[in-house]
This record gives C-alpha cells, sequence and structure tokens, in this order.
C-alpha cells in the first residue's frame, strides 16, 4: 500500500469519467489527475494505534495471509 499512496502524492488519481472502463485490451493514456489529497500516510504497527486512528482518519488495511488455511 505504501507504493500505492506514494503514486497518489505524486501523480494523484484521474476520475473514473475520464478513463472509463472499456473491457479490452489497450495501454494506458495520459489524463488530467485532479485528485491530489493525499497529503503523508503512516504505517500502523499494532491494534492499540489502530484504534485510536480509526476516529482520526482514513485506515486501508492488509493481511498478510501467507500462513493461513
Amino acid at each position: 500500500m505504501d507504493s500505492a499512496y506514494e503514486y497518489v502524492i505524486d501523480s494523484g488519481l484521474a476520475l473514473g469519467s475520464d478513463y472509463p472502463y472499456t473491457a479490452k485490451d489497450g495501454s494506458c493514456k495520459s489524463v488530467k489527475r485532479p485528485f491530489t489529497n493525499v497529503i503523508s500516510y503512516v504505517d500502523i504497527d499494532d491494534c492499540e494505534e489502530l484504534r485510536e486512528s480509526v476516529f482520526e482518519r482514513s485506515i486501508a488495511v492488509a493481511v498478510d495471509a501467507t500462513n493461513w488455511s
């Protein structure tokens, strides 16, 4: 997720209306990227920090399920 946040901070995000789904293979096109509201991000290391953060900001969660069966 860190790489995704870095990309948005550096490049912004295109609007869906500017880059519609076509259900075809193709190449990326250059579009304006007006959404640049991500200013920074932090990695949360434990459950207590997550509990406190959920009231203050948007949260993205990833799970390492390597050992799940």
